[in-house]
């Protein structure tokens, strides 16, 4: 494993790393080629480094390595164009496995982003799916809470060391996420928020899941190159359309005018995916289960025809939010469907 620990902090690029792992078949092998045909140094200058003293400290943490010729390196992952040659994980590694879709958006959600962000993740884990997200605040955290809130799986990829909790304001998520869900890295030990790192960090969100879902960005959002990568690695990409006079959706407008798959429901996710063996029975998507008594009385409403969600938010006196939570219930019961904009019809 020491190896592997010294070969993850060469400064080869990840791509040729694991070109050379592929053509020589083991990281002491690829070191000494490096070390004979390369002028790269081995580390970089920033600190003193010890790999011996890095695995000590990773098995205190009660943490764990995944290299890149393990089973349980997420297979999508591999097949990205600069994989990481090794990972830092803490939590259930199992989730690795899992039919995963990243969720990303801006660190400054709106009210609507918010809403956005509880609507989707709570139907997406109800039906089966791990979120991955990016453990920062805004809607990485309003989609990792979500999701653990509803005892659904979720991944965090870190764009430091395992050890650093960043921004410090999410310290419970952490803790939740270290016993419930999963938190990964690539960065050794001790790695600092550097802006350099979170690219690196997006193309594993994207890259261990199936699709990436942009909530709510502005023109320069970080969440828009986890979509370019997504893009970039063959997988799907969705976006939230937004208001057109709030700057906090034009990143989404425009990957949706370059071709990203606008979504205004959960379902538009599900249908996307509905070839795969994982939904074709799952009972999330074709039972219909017992639901509230608020959510019976948006039901009473839609007997006598479709109605706006505007019209429900005044007949029912919920406030927006709620409705959107409430309108996800029946939605991911199979007692309601979305007709054409903010318009939604009862299921027959």
């Amino acid at each position: 494993m020491i190896s592997w620990i010294e070969l993850s902090r060469h400064p080869l690029k990840a791509s040729d790393k694991v070109k050379l792992l592929r053509e020589l078949g083991d990281p002491a092998s690829v070191l000494e080629y490096l070390d004979k045909e390369t002028q790269l140094p081995l580390f970089t200058p920033d600190h003193v480094y010890n790999p011996e003293e890095e695995l000590t400290r990773v098995k205190s943490l009660g943490a764990e390595l995944i290299t890149y010729f393990d089973n349980d390196y997420p297979e999508l992952l591999r097949e990205i164009f600069d994989p990481p040659v090794l990972l830092y994980i803490k939590g259930d590694r199992t989730l690795l496995q899992n039919f995963s879709i990243g969720i990303v958006g801006t660190r400054k959600p709106t009210e609507y982003g918010v809403s956005a962000t509880h609507y989707f993740v709570e139907a997406l884990v109800t039906g089966g799916i791990t979120i991955t997200s990016g453990l920062a605040i805004g809607c990485d955290a309003v989609a990792h809470q979500t999701a653990l809130m509803k005892s659904g799986k979720t991944i965090g990829v870190l764009g430091t060391g395992i050890d650093k909790i960043y921004p410090s304001s999410n310290r419970r998520i952490f803790q939740k996420m270290y016993e419930s869900g999963l938190v990964i890295s690539e960065f050794s030990l001790g790695t600092p928020s550097l802006p350099r790192n979170f690219p690196l960090r997006n193309r594993i969100i994207s890259g261990i899941s199936h699709g990436t879902l942009v909530i709510e960005a502005g023109d320069w959002s970080g969440s828009l190159i986890t979509a370019y990568n997504s893009l970039n690695q063959g997988r799907e990409v969705f976006a939230v359309p937004g208001n057109i006079f709030s700057g906090m959706s034009k990143g989404c407008h425009r990957l949706i005018q370059q071709g990203a798959k606008l979504i205004t429901s959960p379902q538009d996710v599900f249908e996307e995916f509905e070839h795969l063996d994982i939904f074709k029975c799952n009972p999330v998507c074709h039972s219909k289960k017992e639901i509230s008594s608020d959510a019976r009385a948006i039901l009473n409403i839609l007997e006598s025809g479709p109605a706006e969600f505007d019209d429900i938010c005044t007949k029912t006196n919920f406030q927006p939010g709620y409705v959107l939570g409430l309108l996800t219930e029946l939605e991911i019961n199979n007692y309601l469907l979305k007709i054409d904009g903010s318009s939604y019809g009862k299921k027959e």
